[in-house]
């Protein structure tokens, strides 16, 4: 005679070896996605950070008209905003990692910015006077620009770098600047 309903003991077995392998696995898949999620994240703060420094800088020197107020170096560029009359500083710290905007109505910072570069496009007359000798200027982080040099500042070009626990990401752009003294198109 046979005994009443019930699992032997190794349909049990069998039965929670395939739970527990279900389970952990589920598990894994949870955790992955999490992972994957916080990568996701940070890559898009680090973009989103360096962007916003490109932008700041491209925004106001878009208003720039080099002259003697002018400062520029690799890492930092200050100049006068014709529209406000105020001075506006623009400044990137290697050691904390922070871009800051100085200027007389507010401050901004950017976080996470480990790398930043300023470079500078020029025109020089040539020999017979006219401006169509060209060339670019990657400054030396903390050594400003001479002065002559200053006011014939005709674009900016930024790059910035933010990393974001581990996940990087390298913006740039290029502004042109209005000068009266070298109004003529770009080279081809």
């Amino acid at each position: 005679m046979r005994a009443k309903g019930g699992f032997t003991l190794v349909e049990l077995l069998v039965t929670g070896i395939i739970a527990l392998l279900i389970g952990s696995g589920l598990f894994v898949l949870a955790a992955q996605t999490w992972l994957s999620e916080q990568t996701i994240l940070n890559q898009n703060t680090a973009q989103s950070e360096a962007r916003e420094a490109v932008n700041m800088v491209v925004n106001d020197v878009l208003q720039l008209e080099p002259g003697p107020s002018t400062q520029a170096t690799g890492t930092l560029i200050q100049f006068m905003r014709p529209a406000s009359g105020g001075i506006v500083r623009i400044q990137w710290s290697p050691y904390t990692k922070v871009l800051t905007r100085y200027s007389t109505v507010n401050i901004s910072t950017i976080h996470n910015i480990t790398s930043f570069q300023l470079t500078y496009e020029f025109r020089e007359p040539s020999s017979d006077g006219n401006l169509d000798h060209w060339f670019r200027f990657s400054a030396p982080s903390m050594v400003p620009l001479p002065l002559p040099l200053r006011s014939k500042i005709v674009a900016v070009y930024v790059s910035a770098t933010a990393t974001v626990n581990g996940a990087t990401s390298t913006m740039s752009g290029g502004v042109w600047i209005r000068n009266q003294l070298t109004n003529i198109p770009a080279p081809v």
